[in-house]
């Protein structure tokens, strides 16, 4: 009998003490919330035709998981045309389609928004948001572009997108009864107003991150303007700036203003294009993470990406495959792996070791010890 109240005595014990490791691990536990930001998707007819029938970001897929997954759609869609390059970009539908599978928000704010006039943008986001995926930066029914504001995991988020460039044709803001309009704004003070505006609509406390197209393409030096403007909008209460257009990466800064401290990201360079060759870096980009926690941390983290097209015949420059990998460990050690049967040139070689070098110099700042726990808002 004694040894059966024994076994009973123990038990409760052990339940007990169950039941506090359990509120221990709770109490522990703090939310947080995953944020993904890649630079520009272009869209050229070679590139277009390569993506058919293939899953080209297939060895990036553990890298474009996240609550938000963003991208620079740099494309517009006309179904009513084939796929078009530079200067006035056109995609396919089915082109557009394959990124919902790894992107969930697309800023419509960018210089070729306008390439293929307002009905195709309109009818462009119109196939973004029947699967059920979101746009910042552009209205296809106001000129009161509301930013994205949101609450994940009890992390309240605000997300918006402005353009400082348009190639002089949004005149096309209105087409055969659709229209388009986006956060243009090429005025430095007019954009500063414009985001002050939009941020009146953050009234818990967001994180506030904007996309913002500016810059002159192809250095990776960010020009004394663009820097101005930069942290002009830090000291105006943005946190966290995402910059695109320079298609090549840049540098990022954390910069302590008089009012305010916040992350500048110049350019996150190319994603997918067919830049290639013309000027340094332009097959290399970044995946760049925020992982946002409720207690106001923020850890960053940082893939180098790079695509290179493998011709299957070499009398042939429109037939090839495009391959994007990221660059996990040092090139100078170990260089991406090919699955197939295709060699590195050594220019992509070159490009590799040089990107590598190029991105870690840029970015090891935000994921030092003291950044990584810093608190911006």
């Amino acid at each position: 009998m004694k040894f059966k109240y024994i076994l009973l005595i123990l038990f409760i014990i052990s339940l007990f003490n169950s039941c506090d490791k359990n509120n221990i691990s709770k109490k522990e536990e703090v939310k947080s919330a995953k944020l993904v930001f890649v630079g520009d998707i272009m869209t050229h007819p070679n590139i277009v035709k390569s993506f058919e029938n293939k899953d080209i970001l297939f060895d990036l897929k553990d890298y474009l998981k996240g609550d938000i997954v963003f991208a620079n759609l740099e494309f517009t869609v006309d179904t009513n045309k084939p796929p078009m390059p530079y200067p006035e970009f056109n995609g396919s539908i089915e082109y557009l389609r394959y990124f919902f599978n790894y992107f969930n928000l697309f800023s419509v704010a960018n210089n070729h928004a306008y390439d293929q006039g307002a009905q195709a943008e309109a009818e462009t986001i119109a196939e973004i948001e029947r699967n059920n995926k979101l746009i910042i930066g552009g209205s296809t029914n106001s000129k009161d572009i509301k930013p994205l504001i949101t609450n994940i995991n009890n992390i309240p988020i605000f997300l918006s997108a402005y353009t400082m460039l348009d190639n002089g044709i949004s005149y096309r803001s209105n087409e055969n009864g659709y229209f388009y309009f986006m956060n243009f704004f090429p005025k430095k003070e007019d954009l500063i107003e414009k985001i002050k505006y939009d941020l009146k609509l953050a009234t818990n406390n967001e994180l506030k991150i904007i996309s913002l197209h500016f810059g002159l393409e192809y250095t990776t030096k960010p020009e004394k303007k663009t820097i101005e403007i930069a942290r002009d909008l830090i000291e105006n209460g943005v946190d966290i700036i995402i910059g695109h257009h320079p298609h090549v990466p840049r540098c990022s800064e954390i910069y302590e203003g008089k009012n305010h401290k916040g992350i500048i990201i110049y350019s996150l360079g190319n994603f997918i294009a067919n830049h290639k060759g013309r000027f340094p870096y332009l097959d290399i980009g970044i995946i760049l993470s925020l992982e946002i926690k409720e207690n106001k941390e923020i850890n960053f983290e940082f893939m180098p990406t790079y695509y290179a097209f493998f011709y299957k015949n070499k009398l042939s420059k429109n037939d090839f495959d495009f391959i994007i990998k990221p660059i996990k460990e040092n090139p100078d050690i170990e260089m991406p792996k090919l699955k197939t049967n295709y060699i590195y040139s050594n220019y992509d070689t070159n490009a590799i070791k040089n990107g590598y070098k190029l991105i870690n110099e840029f970015y090891s700042n935000l994921t030092n010890n003291n950044i990584s726990l810093m608190t911006l808002y």
